[in-house]
């Protein structure tokens, strides 16, 4: 999920529009150690990278500050532990203030983490998810917010097919506009080379009908791309494969 929001937020950042990412679940090292491993040029040096810009080498620190700088130039990173909505919205105010620009996007990751001052859960999920909805319309700011799906969804490899199956209250499918659910049909840790395969299915569209994506997924890189034809043939093999072995079909040659 972090990853195509992470996505999202390049490519728009580099349209021009200012966005803003709250990073409550992953703190700043995590997400910058995703951005060199999406986007420095040379395979071959990410580990020295990685190891240098961690013990503070100065001049590995500034050659990452330069990368983020040229790949998210206008995303503003918050990475505090968790915040209100109202802290959230002042955050939003402070980066439009400093960059001189209308905040377009922001990103939640993720939706549980955002702090209230209601102590059960599921109503704690609801107010957020109604404030969310309020922040998108009275700012005019397109929100992404992630959810953890529910504990009865099933292993990453379940096709999420309900907007029931976000983790929280019934208010959380009411307020959005658009819920996609994320699966990935080839994880599977004993045969790590079939998870290369991401699966969106649109579980609810305010301006639209309902719809399924598939992509091809590079989990080191967090990148994510249409299929090419022979990936699409791989990929039907793949479900059909699982689907035998579900239904007891052993075949050898999977």
């Amino acid at each position: 999920k972090t990853s195509i929001a992470l996505q999202i937020l390049h490519a728009m950042s580099k349209a021009g529009e200012l966005c803003v990412l709250f990073s409550y679940d992953m703190f700043g090292p995590h997400v910058i150690q995703k951005i060199i491993q999406t986007h420095w040029g040379k395979e071959n040096e990410i580990d020295l990278v990685l190891k240098k810009y961690e013990e503070d080498d100065q001049e590995y620190v500034k050659k990452v500050e330069e990368l983020i700088e040229r790949e998210y130039p206008n995303v503003e990173f918050c990475f505090e532990s968790g915040q209100s909505l109202e802290e959230a919205r002042h955050t939003i105010r402070d980066a439009e203030i400093k960059r001189g620009m209308k905040c377009r996007f922001a990103v939640f990751d993720y939706n549980e983490l955002v702090v209230t001052d209601v102590a059960d859960p599921t109503q704690s999920s609801n107010k957020v998810a109604q404030g969310m909805r309020a922040l998108a319309g009275n700012e005019q700011i397109c929100v992404l917010s992630l959810f953890q799906p529910s504990k009865m969804t099933g292993d990453p490899t379940v096709e999420i097919k309900s907007y029931r199956a976000a983790k929280g209250g019934s208010g959380i499918e009411q307020s959005v506009s658009l819920m996609f659910g994320m699966s990935r049909p080839g994880f599977d840790p004993r045969n790590p080379e079939n998870d290369k395969f991401v699966s969106l299915n649109c579980v609810k569209n305010r301006m639209g009908s309902v719809f399924s994506l598939d992509f091809y997924w590079n989990g080191y890189k967090g990148l994510i791309r249409s299929l090419s034809m022979p990936e699409k043939a791989e990929l039907a093999t793949l479900r059909k494969a699982i689907e035998d072995a579900k239904n007891g079909n052993n075949d050898e040659s999977w």
